[in-house]
């Protein structure tokens, strides 16, 4: 199905949301704090011997297939990003997640097992609830009114070996292992 035909068959709330997951992930845009002007693969740094080894950005999901999967599946058909086309894929086991750039994981079901897997191969973590960052994931987007908002989890980033970029971190609510946001 192409990336259009996708959209369309989302609801109105689930286009919107589709949006702003695409625009935080791939893209900056201009306009107010939230996670509209934010792009996560931009402002992430890899270790460099394992970002020179692939011509991919390789966008994983994993997790319940809903309205948010859909959205992610959504991004592969999308321009290059920091010179790297965009390879979306579904992994069904968590050992699976450590060849990915990016994981972006659906549901709390199994979010866990999920972060773990990812954090033995510098994979961004990205979680689509409230709490997902404090329980080890990277970076968790929430719903604050009609917006779309992110939390960091900058020791779960380390930990994975990432360095994400002050202006990205900036404008995300900040939280550690085990706490809620600040």
């Amino acid at each position: 199905v192409r990336h259009r035909d996708r959209k369309k068959n989302l609801s109105r709330a689930a286009r919107k949301q589709a949006r702003d997951i695409e625009l935080a992930i791939l893209k900056t845009t201009t306009g107010d704090a939230g996670v509209g002007r934010d792009n996560f693969a931009k402002f992430t740094d890899w270790p460099e011997e394992l970002w020179s080894k692939s011509n991919k950005l390789r966008l994983c999901m994993a997790g319940t297939r809903d309205g948010f999967s859909q959205a992610v599946a959504a991004l592969d058909a999308k321009p290059p990003v920091r010179g790297k086309e965009i390879e979306v894929r579904s992994v069904s086991r968590p050992d699976d997640a450590a060849s990915c750039h990016i994981l972006v994981i659906a549901g709390r079901e199994g979010m866990t097992q999920w972060a773990r897997g990812a954090a033995n191969g510098h994979v961004l973590t990205v979680g689509d609830g409230e709490g997902f960052a404090p329980s080890g994931g990277i970076i968790g987007l929430f719903v604050e009114g009609e917006k779309v908002r992110f939390e960091i989890n900058q020791d779960a980033a380390s930990r994975a070996g990432l360095k994400l970029s002050s202006q990205l971190l900036k404008l995300a609510r900040l939280v550690k292992d085990g706490q809620g946001g600040k």
